[in-house]
């Protein structure tokens, strides 16, 4: 996938993160001029007509909030029938990797973090819209802990496809909160609890919370306290284990209602801290009243009971019954047995439902081989007995034909059954390096350069020659070692046989010179040449023309008429050297 263009626009420069439904990469738009972020949608997301309705609505509405702590959706694209949303390019990592390197954090980076977050949320639920999704696989911090936020609103895409919610509530139930699990749509107050769990996330390393399946993972966060962070992380301020135990409690009349009510007292925090304040808990109850009323003086975390249940109204007291006897009888069970009762019983109807059709419908992930090398036909079978899809394409290449020269995903990834794998593939060069066929006969030449895809000029050339029999190739155009493309035309002279040439007498001095030239001292590689002048070749003849490296030592060796001989060299056609030899410093012909 690196290196390929999409759409004729989007040069693709490394890959990025991939999650259940996108791809993503880091691409160069050369219509803008800028590198932006490109989410290939994996199959068979990208074939539902709904989804991608919905996206390109998601995409619209991200345009009324805009922030610069907001991904900037830009718009929805099509390559070969492979769909891909455009977006600007988040620069920083992705905060769940970073957790997994760096976690835990001090309270005052968590804060800052906490801060970019409601920043960039602020306006959207404002609006009365909600992210949906907040966690630290959505998030990107940059190494000054600058965030952006990514994929705002697309929960309602999810919901529009036939199984991309199922298929993404694993990476999602970690962070959901309980009416969320419940059947309710996301809100404001929701994105306020996904912050919380990340926020704990940051400060201890790990979830608040741990199961097996997402429905296990839906219970705890209906009906298990909020651990405290300082178990895990002592020098955590006491107060910021409070501020996330409001974020994150069970019911949403109890939570801060937006992000920019959490970011009142965010603010007030991480003030507090950098300048050395004392602060209590709640932080200024006037302007944030707490879940539960405290005494400034002595600060009292909330307890379990206190952030799941919270009665609108007091209630009167029967004077015969003791205060802590009190119970507020309906139907001869206590109203709040029934209400939680009822609403586990409705979250386990919905989410053991859906865990069930998730399971059964899920295909087997199988580590996927490495195929590069192979041929396209072996890579094809190997695939098949894996159930995975071979996807190729076609590339010129130095490799034989149907070499598989990169896969995408790489080797040892692991993929659904059915999951395309896509290879490229080598269709071959369409140049080819020119043989030397010299001292080949005709027929043979003839057969050699077209099995390696090359045409034999129709006009053969004839001349004599002392060193060749009749009928073998004495020269060729082009020159060996030349890359020409295929189906190119080779120009062959043939030999006549020995003859005296008419310009040269009977009596003329012949003598056999052989020579040497070299080592060439070049930088890089170059075609040289080497003619030879004498009373035969008065306008030259090439004794040697081949691409030669740096330190290649050339000999070479042929008859010459005459007192005295003349040799020329050319490197890429450019004269370098020439130097005359007297007949008696060649040998004597046989």
């Amino acid at each position: 996938m690196i290196g390929s263009l999409l759409r004729i626009r989007y040069e693709v420069l490394q890959e990025l993160e991939e999650s259940a439904i996108f791809k993503a990469y880091r691409v160069r738009d050369r219509v803008g001029g800028r590198e932006v972020k490109v989410r290939l949608i994996q199959p068979p997301f990208g074939q539902e007509p709904a989804f991608l309705e919905r996206i390109q609505e998601v995409i619209s509405e991200s345009h009324a909030a805009p922030h610069p702590n907001l991904e900037k959706l830009l718009e929805l694209d099509e390559h070969e029938g492979t769909p891909f949303i455009v977006s600007e390019l988040p620069m920083g990592a992705v905060l769940a990797d970073r957790v997994r390197k760096l976690a835990p954090f001090s309270a005052p980076v968590v804060l800052q973090i906490a801060i970019g977050v409601c920043e960039a949320l602020a306006p959207v639920h404002d609006l009365g819209h909600a992210h949906g999704d907040v966690s630290t696989g959505t998030l990107f911090v940059n190494q000054e802990n600058r965030v952006k936020v990514g994929l705002t609103g697309m929960w309602k895409a999810y919901g529009a496809s036939r199984t991309a919610a199922i298929v993404v509530l694993p990476e999602m139930a970690p962070y959901l909160a309980p009416e969320v699990t419940q059947g309710a749509m996301p809100n404001p107050s929701s994105d306020v609890y996904s912050l919380g769990v990340v926020m704990y996330e940051l400060l201890t390393g790990r979830l608040p919370f741990s199961a097996d399946t997402p429905v296990a993972m839906a219970m705890k966060h209906s009906t298990a306290p909020v651990p405290s962070i300082r178990i895990s992380n002592p020098g955590a301020p006491a107060v910021l284990d409070e501020v996330i135990r409001k974020a994150m409690a069970k019911t949403p009349h109890d939570r801060y209602p937006s992000a920019r009510a959490f970011l009142s007292d965010l603010r007030k925090l991480l003030d507090a801290l950098k300048f050395g304040k004392q602060v209590s808990w709640p932080i200024k109850e006037s302007v944030m009243p707490a879940a539960v009323p405290v005494s400034a003086a002595e600060p009292k975390r909330l307890t379990p009971a206190e952030s799941a249940i919270r009665r609108e109204k007091p209630r009167p007291v029967d004077e015969d019954i003791e205060p802590d006897d009190e119970i507020d009888m309906s139907d001869g069970l206590p109203r709040w047995l029934l209400v939680i009762g009822y609403l586990a019983l409705l979250m386990v109807v919905v989410l053991v439902g859906g865990y069930f059709a998730w399971n059964l419908s899920r295909p087997s992930e199988v580590r996927v081989p490495n195929i590069v090398g192979q041929s396209a036909i072996e890579a094809s079978e190997q695939l098949e007995q894996l159930k995975l899809k071979l996807v190729v394409k076609e590339v010129e290449s130095d490799k034989p034909e149907g070499t598989i020269l990169k896969m995408d995903p790489g080797p040892e990834s692991k993929r659904k059954e059915g999951s395309p794998i896509y290879a490229t593939v080598s269709m071959g060069s369409r140049f080819v390096e020119v043989p030397d066929i010299r001292g080949r006969s005709l027929e043979e030449a003839k057969s050699f350069l077209t099995k390696i895809g090359l045409k034999v000029d129709p006009k053969i050339r004839e001349r004599s020659s002392l060193n060749f029999e009749k009928g073998t190739v004495v020269d060729q155009r082009p020159a060996p070692r030349q890359r020409i493309q295929k189906s190119s035309a080779v120009a062959i002279t043939v030999s006549s046989g020995e003859a005296v040439p008419k310009n040269v007498d009977s009596g003329t001095v012949r003598k056999l010179y052989r020579l040497k030239v070299g080592p060439l001292e070049l930088e890089d590689s170059v075609v040289v040449r080497i003619e030879m002048i004498d009373d035969r070749f008065p306008g030259g003849k090439v004794l040697y023309e081949a691409r030669n490296q740096p330190n290649d030592l050339i000999q070479a060796e042929e008859v010459g008429y005459g007192t005295e001989v003349t040799f020329k060299v050319f490197y890429d056609g450019q004269p370098v050297t020439q130097f005359t030899q007297r007949a008696d410093a060649g040998e004597p012909v046989e």
